[in-house]
């Protein structure tokens, strides 16, 4: 099918009733070909051609201009198909949540449209301190043990996994466990309290690694230098302070 401009939706029904019919004409007009003495005889005439022009009607003169017709939309859609694919695509990655932690099939899913970076913004930038995720347990079980780290796969620095305890406080994972389908925060401090700016952070931690292993299960994602500039992109465009319109005093 081929693709209507904005505003020309209306004419949908008009082209797909001439594409069926086209497609059925050609059905018709070549249906006696299954015949092998039908066959023969098209061979014989093509061989031939100037009789076979004597031999034309108006009606197969049209018909022919309708399987040309048919053939020509089938080929612009072919061509337009790959540029609608990305436009498409392209269109979903603006507009979607982002799925940085995908679900591995483990009991343990992820929360989706979450920042995976602690930060805080102001007039000065915005400063990065930590990776954070929020996840739910699905299965009907008590999972335990928990561990898990953060690596940069630049520096090489480690950093361990922490959890989010009864009290709200970030804490190490050791003697605790997720509730069977409970939420829970985990996160790991990458930084001092301050943090660092949004060109340090890429550049100290443009590749890392986050592994987590929760009971008999290990969940590993490795986020590439896309994905970080990303969601650093993502945290610079929601925490930059907004202008403050008519604002101040004005004289009279």
């Amino acid at each position: 099918m081929i693709s209507l401009s904005p505003g020309s939706e209306w004419q949908k029904p008009l082209q797909n009733g001439v594409e069926i019919f086209s497609l059925a004409t050609l059905i018709v007009l070549c249906w006696p070909l299954h015949n092998k003495t039908n066959r023969a005889s098209v061979r014989e005439k093509l061989r031939r051609p100037i009789q076979l022009v004597k031999m034309l009607e108006p009606s197969h003169v049209v018909i022919l201009g309708l399987a040309i017709a048919l053939a020509g939309a089938v080929w612009m859609h072919v061509q337009r198909s790959p540029q609608a694919s990305r436009e498409a695509k392209a269109a979903t990655s603006n507009n979607s949540v982002p799925i940085l932690l995908p679900d591995d099939g483990g009991p343990i899913t992820w929360l989706r449209g979450q920042y995976i970076f602690g930060a805080s913004g102001g007039e000065n930038g915005v400063h990065i301190q930590s990776f954070q995720a929020v996840g739910q347990n699905k299965s009907n079980d008590f999972i335990r043990p928990l561990d898990g780290y953060v690596r940069s796969e630049i520096t090489g620095k480690q950093f361990q996994i922490l959890v989010v305890n009864d009290k709200g406080d970030l804490v190490s994972p050791t003697g605790y466990g997720i509730p069977a389908g409970q939420q829970f925060n985990l996160g790991a401090r990458l930084t001092d309290s301050a943090g660092i700016s949004s060109a340090e952070f890429i550049r100290d931690f443009g590749r890392i690694t986050f592994v987590f292993t929760y009971g008999d299960h290990t969940y590993t994602k490795k986020f590439s230098p896309e994905e970080i500039e990303a969601e650093v992109y993502r945290l610079e465009k929601d925490l930059r302070p907004k202008p403050v319109l008519g604002a101040g005093a004005r004289k009279y």
